[in-house]
């Protein structure tokens, strides 16, 4: 999971608008990788293994660069999962609540533009005041 997110990672968000210089088959390979996470993620939360918290930042970039909603769903409710059974301090609330505001700003570009590229989860992070410190995680 953690060789996925950084692959998905590397694909969007290293430069500004990257997401839209995307390739189909970089699209493709993304969309393998977040259901790989998902899918880790799912069966993590199913067994009850809250303490595997690594998952948690895979589970939030799968969530960012998710063009499905019921992907951009799954990785939410997972992240609610974690914040509720074994959230460490304020990471997986701050993590999940990045994740909702980045949801908001990808559904107003949407219906802006018809297109969410524009949405850099690192500038709404930076706009919304958030930090991802994920010590130990």
């Amino acid at each position: 999971t953690l060789f996925n997110s950084c692959m998905i990672y590397s694909y969007i968000s290293m430069w500004p608008n990257q997401a839209a210089e995307t390739s189909t088959l970089s699209a493709l390979d993304i969309d393998q990788r977040i259901s790989a996470i998902l899918s880790t993620a799912n069966e993590i939360t199913s067994m009850g293994r809250y303490d595997l918290r690594f998952i948690i930042f895979p589970t939030f970039i799968a969530g960012v660069v998710a063009t499905s909603p019921t992907h951009k769903m799954i990785a939410l409710d997972i992240l609610s999962n974690f914040e509720a059974n074994d959230g460490v301090g304020r990471n997986v609330a701050t993590t999940r609540q990045l994740l909702q505001t980045v949801y908001q700003h990808q559904t107003n570009a949407y219906l802006r533009c018809g297109h969410t590229f524009d949405v850099d989860w690192l500038d709404v992070m930076a706009k919304q005041g958030l930090q991802l410190v994920n010590f130990g995680l």
